[in-house]
């Protein structure tokens, strides 16, 4: 399967309805690595004063929360400046890697861009056993939860997606024995509520929660 060629950069459009909270994905990487953006790399364009991120805690309980001002407090610069700042409205440092899925709210209607390299390599992502994690496909195309390379699955495991209201979530579990229409057979796969095995993709852009019985790792490989 072909690599893409370092330092494609690329961008993704991200509409927000008015204060109503969107799980984004995080589908690039910083130009030539793959250690992560900072909110002002990766979320620009024309974002209302007041548009908030929130961002899950390693332990999977609480968030930390950033906020894009007119005026944050930069140390390096010695001024203020606008951009994303945390509770202390100072312009925020923190990272956020390829595969991570964070929630994003704006106080009006907007569209918002994530910039950064479309990744080239195969992504392994993990999530820690009995704690709710929110992860994303960290390619820009569609996919279901099929179409990745799991280890560590139990049966049982479920993944939830946002619907694209924003209100409630379409709930998919890892089956011993789902219906496979195309086979007219059952196998092991993520399974929608019918029990049938999944086939509407997730979205390019679209972070989701999974809580998983033992420790996992999704590894997502690349199609380019």
């Amino acid at each position: 399967m072909a690599q893409v060629p370092s330092n494609v950069v690329g961008y993704q459009t991200i509409g927000l309805n008015a204060s109503t909270f969107k799980m984004v994905g995080v589908q690039f990487s910083d130009i030539g690595a793959d250690t992560g953006l900072t909110l002002n790399e990766l979320v620009t364009g024309n974002i209302p004063f007041g548009t908030q991120i929130q961002i899950l805690k390693p332990s999977g309980t609480g968030y930390d929360y950033y906020t894009y001002l007119e005026e944050a407090w930069d140390d390096n610069l010695g001024d203020f400046v606008t951009g994303w700042a945390d509770g202390s409205e100072e312009i925020a440092t923190v990272t956020l890697a390829t595969g991570k899925a964070f929630w994003l709210k704006a106080p009006s209607a907007c569209d918002v861009s994530l910039l950064g390299e479309v990744l080239g390599t195969n992504k392994p992502i993990s999530a820690t056993a009995k704690q709710f994690g929110m992860i994303a496909n960290p390619y820009p195309i569609t996919f279901t939860l099929n179409d990745i390379s799991w280890t560590g699955l139990t049966y049982g495991d479920q993944v939830q997606v946002l619907k694209p209201s924003g209100s409630g979530y379409d709930y998919y579990t890892y089956l011993e024995e789902a219906w496979d229409d195309n086979l007219g057979d059952f196998v092991v796969g993520w399974a929608d509520g019918s029990e049938e095995i999944m086939t509407t993709p997730i979205a390019v852009g679209q972070g989701f929660w999974i809580n998983p019985d033992k420790a996992v790792s999704a590894n997502f490989v690349t199609p380019l």
